[in-house]
């Protein structure tokens, strides 16, 4: 019985080996996972500019990516100005029950920015992001689906963010003013 136990023991190392090996092997060859900004963005200084407080949460993620991929933010002196528009949401009926009662709802998020070079008026950037979802609604959970409801118009913000942070990342760079 002893020898089974030092046996399986020695079989974990060789394993664990492996495993160490493997990771260090993803890490080195550039695997990353979606979502990590790796590169920096060329707008610094930058002045950000939210047109709203109803969903300064937006505005808030912005600023914090912003700053952890290496742009100042400066209203003083900016080379550069990004303004956000008010986040629109929309809600529409897809679905009806046969007593009349909503279904499924369509939830749809749109999110407008420009980016300027702080001497000109000239967008050097500019779109509007919309991305669509479709939750089902129950009368019966209804706080439930509240919930799930708020949790998606979030999850929808961030992902509308990361694709503006693409966007922007992609996007060519003329020599700052």
């Amino acid at each position: 019985m002893r020898y089974q136990g030092l046996a399986s023991r020695h079989w974990h190392t060789p394993l664990r080996t492996m495993m160490v090996l493997l990771l260090a092997l993803l890490s080195a060859c550039g695997y990353q996972l979606r979502g990590v900004e790796t590169e920096r963005l060329p707008y610094s200084p930058l002045a950000l500019e939210c047109n709203f407080k109803a969903a300064w949460q937006v505005c808030q993620t912005v600023k914090h990516r912003l700053e952890r991929q290496g742009v100042s933010i400066d209203a003083r002196k900016p080379d550069w100005r990004l303004v956000l528009n008010t986040p629109e949401s929309r809600q529409r009926v897809l679905t009806i029950a046969g007593d009349a009662s909503t279904e499924e709802y369509e939830l749809t998020q749109s999110l407008r920015y420009a980016l300027f070079h702080a001497d000109s008026q000239t967008a050097v950037l500019k779109n509007t992001l919309t991305i669509s979802r479709i939750y089902r609604h129950q009368v019966s959970a209804l706080v439930a689906k509240e919930r799930e409801r708020d949790n998606l118009t979030r999850s929808m913000h961030q992902q509308l963010i990361a694709i503006m942070f693409r966007e922007l990342s992609e996007a060519p760079t003329p020599a700052t003013p």
